[in-house]
C-alpha cells in the first residue's frame, strides 16, 4: 500500500493535510499493514480535495482507497461541537486517531476483496473488527486510537425517534452500535489497561466483553495467517 497526499484546493484541505503528514500516524498505519500482510495488488491511498460527499471508500475496481481533505475536516468539526472545551491539542489527536481507524477500516476492505476473506457477517461490522484488531497489534496505543474512532462514531448517531427506515436497512450497523461494539473489543482486549471504559459499559456486556474480544481477535488470526508476512 502507498499513501499519496494530493495537492489541496483549499486552506481547510490544505489544513489537513498538513496535520495528516505531520503527525506520520497515516504513514505508520500503512507501514504497519505492509509490515504484516502479504496483498496481491498495488493498493493505492489517496487524499484528496475531491468529494462527493460519500466519504472515504475502498473501490475494488481500482484498488484504490479515497479519503477526502473534506472528510478530515468533517472530523475535526464533529469533535469541536461535541467537546467545546477540547483543546487544539487534543482536537488534533482525536481528528488524527479517528483518520486511523477510518483509513484502517477502508483497508480491511482491500483485506477482504484481495484476499478473498470469508465474510460471515456485514463486510462493514467485519472491516470495523479487522481495524480493531490490527490495531491491538501496536499495544495500548492501538486501543485509544479505536476508542477515537468509537467516539467519533458516537457523536454521529442520529437521535433514535428522528431514524427512518432506510436507517435499519443500510448496510452498515447504527452509529451508536459501532461505537459501543468498538469500545467492548477494546476493554475486551485488555481490561486492566481500559478499566477507565467500566463504567460507560452495561455490566452485564462488559462481562462478555473479554470472550467476545478472544472470538473475534482469534478470528481475523485464523483468516489473516495464510497472508502474514514471516
Amino acid at each position: 500500500m502507498k499513501v499519496t497526499f494530493e495537492e489541496p484546493a483549499n486552506q481547510d484541505d490544505a489544513d489537513a493535510k498538513d496535520l495528516l503528514q505531520q503527525t506520520g500516524s497515516v504513514s505508520d498505519v500503512v507501514k504497519l499493514v505492509n509490515q504484516t500482510v502479504v496483498l496481491p495488488n498495488d493498493t493505492r491511498i489517496v487524499f484528496t480535495s475531491t468529494d462527493d460527499g460519500t466519504g472515504p471508500f475502498y473501490d475494488p475496481a481500482t484498488k484504490q482507497i479515497m479519503f477526502p481533505y473534506p472528510f478530515v475536516s468533517f472530523i475535526a468539526n464533529t469533535f469541536a461541537d461535541n467537546e467545546p472545551d477540547i483543546t487544539a491539542e487534543d482536537l488534533a489527536t482525536a481528528t488524527d486517531n479517528s483518520v486511523v481507524w477510518i483509513l484502517l477500516h477502508e483497508m480491511s476492505h482491500a483485506l477482504v476483496d484481495q484476499l478473498e476473506l470469508p465474510v460471515l457477517s456485514k463486510e462493514e461490522d467485519v472491516a470495523d473488527n479487522i481495524a480493531t484488531v490490527m490495531l491491538s497489534l501496536i499495544g495500548a496505543e492501538g486501543g485509544d486510537i479505536a476508542l477515537a474512532g468509537a467516539d467519533l462514531f458516537g457523536y454521529l448517531q442520529e437521535d433514535p425517534s428522528k431514524l427512518t427506515e432506510s436507517a435499519f436497512w443500510d448496510e452498515h450497523s447504527l452509529d451508536l452500535q459501532r461505537a459501543n461494539e468498538t469500545a467492548c473489543l477494546v476493554y475486551g482486549s485488555d481490561p486492566t489497561a481500559f478499566a477507565g471504559l467500566e463504567n460507560s459499559i452495561p455490566a452485564e456486556r462488559r462481562d462478555r466483553c473479554p470472550a467476545e474480544w478472544e472470538q473475534i481477535s482469534s478470528g481475523v488470526s485464523q483468516v489473516l495467517d495464510p497472508y502474514l508476512k514471516p
